[in-house]
């Protein structure tokens, strides 16, 4: 057996966990999703200036949102994750786009209330 493919795999696999121990990871879920919201708010921004917020980047936009939210056990990750996710910049200058997002943190309060 070559003895040389062990110590080069080993050498590899050392590298990787040295590299993974280096890496930021969120710890919470509310973490993960802020992330998440960043991304989603840089898509649907991107979207609004090439397409002037068409009608499913906004579905797309409030579906995460929802479901986001729909997930959390605290009010402060909620809170966190409607922070991350900013809605009313979003949807800023759209009365009605800023009351539906209104009503899915409603609906999802009394959902988070809901579980205790």
């Amino acid at each position: 057996m070559n003895m040389h493919l062990f110590s080069e795999y080993d050498e590899q696999e050392t590298a990787f966990e040295q590299e993974l121990q280096t890496m930021q990871f969120p710890t919470t879920y509310a973490a993960a999703v802020a992330v998440i919201a960043r991304l989603v708010q840089a898509a649907s921004d991107d979207g609004s200036k090439q397409r002037n917020g068409t009608a499913a980047a906004d579905d797309a936009f409030t579906d995460a949102l929802a479901a986001a939210l729909h997930n959390v056990n605290n009010e402060a990750d909620f809170h966190v994750i409607w922070n991350a996710f900013d809605p009313m910049k979003r949807f800023s200058g759209d009365e009605d786009g800023q009351e539906m997002c209104r009503q899915i943190k409603r609906r999802e309060m009394k959902h988070l209330y809901g579980k205790a």
